[in-house]
């Protein structure tokens, strides 16, 4: 995958020490980054302080439209966590996004 054509960056279960740190990096590296969350937490809270919009309902009218907009620009990174049969993810999944496990 060329990183350098993707512009934005989806996580699906941001709130994670592992996640989160991604989340911290791509935005270091100039992407933009956004995400869903079971929960909010303090590291969560962080990072949205941060400057990453997060939300904590699985409802994919709730993924923003610059993801919506540029399928072909966006990764959507997600953890072992969230399960197949999760709304947003099955959204994703059924529009084409490129969806890429945590490990990968």
């Amino acid at each position: 995958m060329d990183l350098s054509a993707i512009q934005h960056i989806y996580f699906l279960g941001i709130g994670g020490i592992g996640m989160s740190a991604l989340a911290r990096w791509f935005r270091h590296h100039g992407k933009s980054v956004t995400g869903y969350d079971l929960t909010p937490t303090p590291l969560t809270h962080q990072l949205e302080q941060e400057g990453i919009a997060i939300h904590f309902e699985d409802d994919p009218g709730l993924i923003p439209e610059e993801i919506l907009q540029n399928s072909d620009k966006t990764l959507v990174v997600y953890t072992p966590a969230i399960p197949k049969n999760h709304q947003e993810y099955q959204f994703l999944f059924d529009n084409g996004f490129t969806i890429k496990k945590r490990s990968a």
